[in-house]
């Protein structure tokens, strides 16, 4: 019996353009306190803090699948101060691996229709636009836990 073993890369530069991401909303309940989301994790009991560029991210995320180069997009429209492209797509790249590892994210092969992104409507006013800082999700630990020890 002769058994081949075929290898595959993880993420192929190519499919890596054509993914859509998407906040895996299924498995995470997630609010937002002071500008910054709180996820918990249902199926683990883990919860994570995002900081604010990383929350506007994981609403969109929320909102709609997207591509990685749509993020970009909506970035750069979305913070002024966003760094360049290549610099801003290599933060969102390592942000998607980041929320993807923790299994917070689902990705989807994209299957030749790319969803429009739509800007969620404002409330009229006319606030200052939010500074970009890299961005940034951390694991707290297990909800249970912290419950039970009284903290």
């Amino acid at each position: 019996m002769h058994l081949a073993f075929l290898t595959f890369q993880i993420q192929p530069e190519s499919s890596a353009i054509s993914a859509l991401f998407r906040a895996d909303i299924d498995n995470v309940v997630w609010r937002v306190a002071d500008d910054e989301a709180v996820l918990l994790q249902v199926d683990s009991s883990a919860y994570f803090g995002v900081n604010q560029t990383g929350t506007r991210l994981w609403a969109e995320l929320a909102e709609r699948p997207m591509t990685l180069e749509q993020l970009v997009g909506w970035a750069q429209a979305e913070f002024p101060d966003a760094p360049p492209s290549d610099a801003l797509r290599a933060e969102l790249s390592a942000f998607l691996e980041e929320l993807g590892a923790l299994t917070l994210l689902r990705r989807e092969d994209d299957n030749g229709a790319v969803p429009a992104v739509v800007s969620l409507p404002t409330s009229g006013k006319s606030p200052s636009p939010p500074r970009w800082e890299t961005p940034a999700v951390e694991r707290f630990g297990e909800l249970e836990k912290l419950i039970l020890s009284g903290e």
